[in-house]
């Protein structure tokens, strides 16, 4: 298995790059916002809690989320050229990115007023889009001071938590982590009422060079949500078959000394222990 990931992500960088002259969606991004998510992946463990720091880039018309390593990830892919795409220098990259159990991106403002969420499942990358306009915010009059900021109080129920937020209007940047937006501020801190998902803003940078965002729509699969999460599960249960299934000629062989029944044994267990998503319904 080993040997073939370089195959893989040769193949799947050659195909980004024969998709570059299709229908484009470009911005310019001018802050690059970081945040602590900590999370709990077993909801009956508070033992498992981890983190990681996310990125939040916003731009003129558009923002873009996602987790350190998928933001690494993709900015040392989009600097490499085409002649350096072989086996060699691909497992070198993949040692300079953090490794990341959210292998999503949240682009918010494409379509307008919409939210496109992409997500990585094997060798493809799939998308779905939804509603920015879908949180029902109840701003209250309580304030704070959080990260030198201060912030006001504003409480709204998503996807089967409820949340509690903490905003600044000092940055008016109707902004936040994950798919959360609309309040007159960004978004400093927020946390569901358990505190199985809390981002908290950890350092904001004006850039002084904007990033250019290049969005090839064209380049993911469209699919709806619940089709999307179907795929996820089947991957996780079975990530060798799906690879089988979803590549035509592809064959995977464990090696001699592999023992398939530990590994599949260990794969069950682990899934047991992420029964906790952000989005419950």
């Amino acid at each position: 298995m080993q040997k073939l990931l370089p195959i893989l992500l040769l193949s799947f960088f050659l195909t980004s790059v024969s998709g570059q002259n299709k229908g484009l969606v470009k911005d310019q991004f001018n802050y690059k916002i970081t945040y602590k998510l900590t999370y709990q992946p077993d909801s009956t463990d508070i033992e498992s809690r981890k983190s990681e720091d996310m990125y939040l880039y916003i731009g003129n018309e558009t923002s873009r989320f996602s987790s350190a390593g998928m933001a690494i990830g993709d900015s040392l892919k989009s600097n490499l050229n085409k002649s350096e795409f072989n086996p060699a220098t691909l497992m070198l990259m993949r040692k300079q990115i953090p490794k990341t159990e959210f292998k999503y991106e949240i682009y918010k403002g494409i379509p307008t007023e919409k939210i496109t969420y992409v997500k990585e499942i094997g060798n493809d990358k799939y998308y779905y889009t939804d509603n920015k306009d879908q949180f029902d915010w109840k701003v209250l009059e309580e304030t704070d001071t959080i990260a030198g900021y201060r912030v006001q109080i504003a409480t709204s129920s998503f996807a089967g938590r409820d949340y509690t937020a903490w905003f600044t209007q000092e940055i008016p940047l109707a902004e936040g982590p994950y798919k959360f937006n609309g309040l007159p501020g960004l978004i400093v801190k927020i946390e569901d009422y358990k505190g199985h998902y809390v981002f908290e803003l950890t350092h904001l940078k004006k850039i002084e060079n904007p990033v250019s965002l290049t969005f090839r729509q064209e380049e993911f699969v469209e699919t709806t949500q619940e089709k999307l999460l179907k795929l996820e599960e089947e991957y996780k249960k079975d990530p060798i078959g799906y690879l089988q299934r979803s590549i035509p000629g592809l064959k995977i062989q464990y090696g001699k000394d592999t023992d398939q029944k530990k590994i599949e044994r260990e794969r069950r267990e682990k899934l047991k222990k992420q029964n906790n998503p952000l989005e419950i319904k």
